[in-house]
């Protein structure tokens, strides 16, 4: 569609069509309400009075007072990668769909709201951001197997790829591999820091993905393509609480 015909469009139809969309995910109003208010700065009053009165999408967001956050909104929308549209309103625009569509797919409302964290060191931020985590996929170093250095070298640009989709679609909270010589650990007891590694088993971590998904189909959809990727077996557990 034509940039400014979308721009002189009514927020009306566009509202009702998000409506549908939400509720037909089991979701309501009140939280379509919510999202599209915490991204604009208008109550729900306000909100629906612009789609009462038919609002055009320019003049919408020349009301709207965007929320601050919204710059951490990313991934594609409509086939486009939100963080490339130059224009300002399309991008609005883009945000607008972005959150809905999140919130249509059960995404926790948290996250659709780019909570930010308020602790200041390091360790705050990860214990912040991993308590909100739901799923970690994860294999032991002897699952990858012995193979022949040329095996590997697609392995990478493979992984990353999956992981830059993970970044698009808003769901990566971590991800690394491990140090392969498990000598090289150390751990701790209820005596302080040990200087060598705790484990005496066969098996030992080799690398972890932490993501943040809805449902156990999508924890499993996104295992697979790090299993695929990698070229070994992963494992899903999902975290308590």
């Amino acid at each position: 569609m034509d940039s400014e015909k979308l721009f002189n469009m009514p927020v009306a139809g566009v509202y009702q069509a998000y409506l549908k969309k939400v509720e037909r995910k089991g979701g309501s109003e009140s939280d379509l309400v919510k999202v599209i208010g915490w991204l604009t700065g208008f109550d729900p009053k306000t909100l629906k009075k612009h789609v009462k009165d038919e609002t055009t999408f320019r003049n919408f967001f020349n009301s709207a007072k965007l929320n601050p956050n919204a710059k951490l909104i990313t991934g594609t929308i409509c086939g486009v990668k939100i963080e490339e549209i130059q224009d300002p309103l399309m991008k609005k625009i883009r945000y607008m769909d972005k959150v809905v569509d999140e919130l249509a797919k059960g995404r926790p409302m948290e996250k659709i709201l780019r909570s930010v964290c308020k602790y200041g060191s390091t360790f705050e931020k990860l214990k912040y951001y991993f308590e909100m985590a739901n799923y970690i996929i994860y294999f032991n170093q002897q699952w990858v197997g012995d193979h022949p250095a040329e095996w590997y070298v697609p392995r990478g640009p493979l992984s990353r790829a999956v992981v830059s989709e993970m970044k698009e679609a808003g769901v990566l909270v971590f991800a690394g591999g491990l140090e392969e010589e498990i000598e090289k650990a150390f751990g701790s007891d209820e005596n302080g820091v040990l200087s060598g590694p705790i484990t005496t088993s066969a098996e030992f971590l080799g690398g972890l993905t932490i993501i943040n998904v809805a449902t156990d189909d999508e924890a499993k959809m996104w295992g697979a393509k790090v299993g695929q990727a990698c070229g070994w077996p992963q494992e899903i557990r999902k975290f308590k609480g």
